[in-house]
């Protein structure tokens, strides 16, 4: 994880994500799913929501990469952030992060990428989300992880937009660290 950098007039900072490992760097990687069977699908917001109850080694990798990720926060927030005495703990970040996996459920947001989104099913090659996915469906989802947004205001400093940690009726996190994701195919599984 690199440090945060100024995004779209200084709203949101973003740290580029990438993959390193031994002689190999990769500065964008895409994670292609197992077959998941799709729980929610809203084509206005792009929010997806998949099943992860039949695959639970899947979901542990998705969530050691959060947690890995909260770890770096933690043990970077003096440059990162520009804490002088960082106080901060890795609990702390681990709840900030909007998560990826959350109840055995990966929720994903397409946003801009619905439009460029290829979705393969029965033979044929669609550009572009037309239709939302049905509950109940099996699909395999490639999706590329960017980075880690904060947003963030010019009058406001990081650490204030970090403090306090607001929470929903239900008591959870409202998260203001994401993970920018874009989704670039979709593969329906046929036979559902």
């Amino acid at each position: 994880m690199s440090p945060f950098e100024p995004q779209i007039s200084q709203k949101i900072m973003i740290a580029p994500l990438k993959y390193i490992d031994n002689n190999v760097t990769l500065s964008n990687f895409v994670i292609l799913t197992p077959p998941l069977e799709v729980l929610f699908h809203d084509l206005q917001t792009g929010k997806l929501v998949l099943s992860l109850a039949e695959h639970a080694t899947f979901a542990t990798k998705l969530s050691t990469m959060q947690a890995y990720l909260a770890t770096t926060l933690y043990l970077h927030q003096q440059s990162f952030f520009g804490f002088v005495n960082p106080t901060l703990t890795t609990d702390f970040f681990r709840r900030m992060i909007f998560p990826l996996v959350y109840n055995k459920k990966l929720t994903l947001y397409m946003g801009n990428s619905a439009q460029s989104v290829r979705v393969y099913g029965s033979g044929s090659v669609q550009q572009g989300m037309q239709l939302a996915l049905q509950q109940g469906e099996k699909v395999r989802i490639a999706f590329q992880l960017h980075g880690i947004s904060i947003l963030t205001n010019p009058s406001i400093s990081i650490l204030q937009t970090l403090i306090p940690i607001q929470t929903d009726v239900s008591g959870a996190n409202l998260c203001k660290l994401r993970f920018q994701q874009s989704v670039k195919a979709i593969y329906k599984i046929p036979g559902n």
